[in-house]
Order: structure tokens, then sequence, then C-alpha cells
């Protein structure tokens, strides 16, 4: 034992145990704050990827809404019009039974006109509306495209015939 009452060795030990866990926790720290900054970076990443969906998924409920109404226009066109011609087409028919032939030329057309008619229909009722919910950009300009197409077409030959 010395004169102050306290054995030499013990001062070295009772400095590094504190400097230790000053060290471990400023290592702690560290990694907590490095942890926290990946997980930010994670949900940022995130976040972008969800806005990008989401901003896709309006474009295309945007394009959806304006097929639908388009679709709608183009029905409701032949459920009117269409209607009243076929009601027409039908009161000049021969009466029951009735062959191909006992038609003539110009009812046979007209009767093909009908089945133009409701192909065109088909057509309109058969688009894949809720497709464009889901497709990415470059397949959503194809597909609208497409869609555009058979709309265009469809208005065009049944105000033609109707």
């Amino acid at each position: 034992m010395n004169a102050i009452g306290a054995t030499p060795r013990a001062a070295p030990t009772a400095i590094a145990a504190p400097a230790a866990a000053l060290a471990a926790a400023g290592f702690y720290v560290l990694r907590q704050r490095r942890t926290k900054k990946k997980e930010e970076e994670r949900l940022r990443t995130e976040v972008e990827t969800a806005e990008a969906a989401l901003d896709q998924s309006q474009q295309g409920f945007d394009t959806m809404i304006d097929v639908l109404h388009r679709a709608t226009a183009i029905m409701e066109y032949v459920s009117v019009h269409g209607t009243h011609a076929l009601e027409k087409w039908r009161v000049n028919l021969p009466p029951e039974p009735r062959c191909w032939e006992s038609l003539g030329h110009e009812r046979q057309d007209r009767y093909k006109e009908f089945l133009t008619v409701a192909g065109c229909l088909f057509a309109v009722s058969s688009i894949n509306v809720s497709a464009l919910l889901t497709a990415k950009p470059d397949a959503l300009r194809e597909v609208d495209k497409a869609i555009d197409e058979t709309l265009r077409y469809a208005d065009k030959t049944i105000k033609s015939i109707v």
C-alpha cells in the first residue's frame, strides 16, 4: 500500500472501465444513427415507388374514364337509333317462315349491316378497361391507341349504317 491508501494498480483500471463504456456507448449511438439513416432511405425509396405507381394508376384511370364515356355514347346511339332502324326493317319483312332468298338483295344487305353494327357493339363492349389501370406508361399509350382506333371505327361505322 502506498501513502494514500490505494493500490497502484487500481488507478488504470478505474480509468479504463469508464473509457470502454464511453467507447461502447459511442459505437452504439453511431450504429443507431447509421441504422436510422438506412431505414429513412429505404422508406423514402418505398414512398417514391408508391408515388410513381399512383401517378401511373391515375393516368390509366383518366384514360379509362375517357374510354367509358366514349363507349357509353356509342352504345346509347345504337340503343336509340338502332332500335328504330331495326323496327322499320322488320316491318317490311315477308311473313314467316322466311328463307334468305325471300329477303331480296336490299333486305339481305340491311341484315348484313345490322350484323356489322352488332359486331361493332361487341368490339366496344369487349374493351378491357381494367387493363388501363395496371398498364405501364409505354403499354398504356399502345393500349389507348388501339382502343381509340376501335372506338373511332365503331362510331363511324355505326353512324354510317344506322
